[in-house]
């Protein structure tokens, strides 16, 4: 099965400091590699996975900052690659952002 899974774009994936959801979504998405689907992972650059992954962001938003990263733009330019690039052919999406589409 082709499957995308979309990961917040303020820690990378797994995170390397505090990050849940990004390590949730490590674990999920490298069992499912491990299942034999084809995952592409949408995350930051800096991000490590068994699955696809697809550059939403260079870099995790949060490192280097003082305060976290501000995400509705930089989680609008994830959503409009994921678009561009993945959704059509797609089976399943697994978001794990605020943002619905």
């Amino acid at each position: 099965m082709r499957i995308a899974q979309i990961a917040p774009l303020h820690e990378a994936v797994p995170p390397k400091f505090y990050g849940g959801t990004e390590r949730v979504v490590s674990y999920l998405t490298d069992a499912l590699v491990d299942l034999g689907h084809d995952v592409t992972l949408f995350a930051s650059g800096d991000s490590q996975t068994k699955a696809t992954l697809e550059a939403a962001w260079p870099r995790a938003a949060r490192i280097g900052q003082s305060r976290p990263a501000v995400a509705p733009p930089i989680n609008f330019a994830a959503w409009r690659r994921v678009i561009l690039v993945f959704v059509i052919p797609t089976e399943v999406e697994e978001s794990h952002t605020l943002i619905l589409l």
